[in-house]
């Protein structure tokens, strides 16, 4: 009986033994799991300082300084937003076990970007109320854009969406690429809404691998966006001079194009529409992307302020627009999509730059729709590597949840194609291209694919364009509003003229120092900086 009691004394100890350990392991992973949440907590502290260090900075303009300077008070605010943007973005680690930097503290210093955006805008419109006998009125009124300031040269593209000319900015001497839109066609083609929505796109981003917007303005039949002048032309004429691309020129392309849509997807923006046609080429052989008409309607809008990247791209799921052969299939199907449909345009681009043609070309659309669909992608294994091969099948995949790139742009990185010849690490903006186009002289359009009838007609509306000066391109030109929601099948308002009106103040900022401080030289402070590093003239 006694040793009955005993046993059953020990097996209970043996149990109370047990259950204590059982309790002491879900503590230490409690304990873990609270060391890790305070570390990730610690890991944020800098970041935030070093945001609302910024966000002090940024006020303190104005006050500290110079008030009665406005365009000192703008250069000072340009310098700050560039000096926190890269100081920040090194200090933007990738949330735990991700390969993504943490959402919120992106979008918080979104946010910080846009309040002093709107700072300098302010400053401008300052600048704009000053004194005219005051010694920097004799400089060109930034919200007074307009066709006066430019000498055209050559039209160097056309289509559907107007007429792109190369012009030489008069005071300066800078080459400039002006897109020009009719009022008239816009309107019967309902094609405002996408030009309103390019300008809008255009004026806030700011990256080295995307063109680069001056200013827009309306004036009596036309409307104009200045933008940077890519002398290299584009890829899809590049691949009409040489047919195929060799594989270290199309991976550095395909690597620069990658950047570009890391940053655009960054802030809430897809593309829709990349092809070689959108893929421009600077003097130095780097690639930049333009063409933003067909982007989704709400992914810039001033509305998506407090709005969460993801609840941004929710919205951006449903239109079927594009270019048919680079069309991803969840498009055609209109299932539904997010920024997936611009890695498998990407892939489509890539095997064009290696094979001479997209994968998918057929003679009519319908055929092409159908092989999309079907996904009867057929890849000569002489044509191209084994990691060619092998990152055009990953992005090409049917199932965009299980396409390269679904989980983010560093899987696209570390892929085989890219590991041992492109570092990102490195800003490739500023490395050496394996690409050089070919450049006569400063104003050489040799390299753009224009047709002869095109330039004939582009000729004859030369005068027009020199003579199309109307003083309702002025009016609301200060209330800086902007209209995206307008019914593009309307006719402008003088008011909605007036909105058209946008100046890109970083650049613009630079011009006038310069000009303030002595026009003449090449120096990068000089005329050939004004409107930014990447817009170096051709020949250089």
């Amino acid at each position: 009986m006694a040793c009955t009691a005993a046993h059953t004394c020990y097996d209970k100890l043996r149990r109370f033994d047990h259950a204590l350990k059982q309790a002491s392991t879900k503590i230490r992973r409690r304990q873990t799991r609270v060391k890790n949440a305070l570390r990730r907590l610690e890991l944020s502290l800098e970041p935030l300082e070093a945001v609302a260090v910024y966000c002090e900075k940024a006020a303190g303009v104005g006050f500290s300084g110079d008030a009665s300077n406005p365009l000192q008070q703008t250069y000072d605010l340009m310098e700050i937003q560039k000096h926190a943007g890269k100081a920040l973005q090194a200090k933007l680690d990738p949330v735990p076990g991700t390969s993504r930097a943490d959402p919120l503290l992106t979008e918080l210093l979104a946010q910080v970007h846009r309040l002093v955006s709107k700072k300098m805008e302010t400053s401008w419109d300052l600048l704009s109320l000053q004194d005219p006998m005051s010694a920097r009125s004799t400089l060109p009124n930034p919200k007074k854009r307009s066709m006066r300031e430019f000498a055209l040269v050559e039209p160097i593209g056309s289509g559907g969406y107007g007429t792109v000319w190369l012009a030489k900015k008069k005071r300066s001497g800078q080459l400039v690429a002006i897109k020009v839109h009719s009022k008239a066609d816009t309107k019967t083609k309902k094609m405002m809404h996408a030009v309103r929505l390019e300008r809008n796109i255009l004026n806030e981003v700011d990256n080295a691998y995307v063109v680069k917007l001056f200013c827009s303005f309306s004036a009596a039949k036309h409307l104009y966006m200045v933008m940077e002048y890519m002398p290299g032309g584009d890829c899809f004429s590049v691949l009409q001079s040489f047919g195929f691309l060799d594989e270290p020129v199309a991976r550095w392309f395909i690597a620069e194009a990658l950047l570009g849509l890391e940053y655009l997807h960054d802030h809430t923006i897809v593309h829709r529409d990349i092809k070689p046609q959108n893929m421009l080429i600077t003097a130095m052989g780097h690639l930049k992307l333009a063409d933003f008409g067909l982007s989704a309607a709400d992914s810039y809008d001033e509305s998506d302020a407090d709005a969460s990247p993801a609840k941004v791209l929710a919205r951006l799921k449903h239109s079927a627009v594009g270019t048919p052969d680079y069309l991803a299939p969840e498009i055609l199907r209109g299932c539904g999509y997010s920024f997936t449909v611009d890695f498998w345009a990407l892939g489509i681009c890539l095997y064009q730059f290696l094979a001479g043609e997209p994968p998918f070309a057929a003679e009519s659309v319908d055929e092409v729709y159908e092989r999309i669909l079907k996904n009867e992608l057929e890849i000569d294994p002489d044509e191209l590597s084994g990691e060619g091969r092998s990152i055009i099948q990953a992005l090409l995949i049917s199932d965009a949840e299980h396409r390269l790139g679904s989980t983010g742009v560093e899987a696209i990185k570390k892929h085989p194609f890219f590991a041992g010849n492109i570092d990102f690490s490195l800003e490739l903006h500023k490395c050496d291209s394996p690409f050089k186009p070919t450049l006569k002289h400063a104003e050489d359009t040799s390299n753009f694919a224009m047709n002869a009838r095109a330039k004939v007609d582009a000729h004859r509306m030369r005068q027009q364009l020199e003579d199309d000066h109307s003083d309702t391109d002025q009016k609301g030109a200060h209330s800086g509003e902007r209209n995206d929601d307008a019914e593009p099948e309307e006719e402008l308002s003088g008011e909605e003229e007036g909105s058209f009106h946008t100046i890109n103040v970083t650049q613009v900022a630079l011009e006038q120092l310069a000009e303030v401080d002595g026009a003449g030289s090449d120096s990068e402070g000089g005329p050939r900086a004004l409107f930014g590093r990447h817009a170096a003239p051709a020949g250089r």
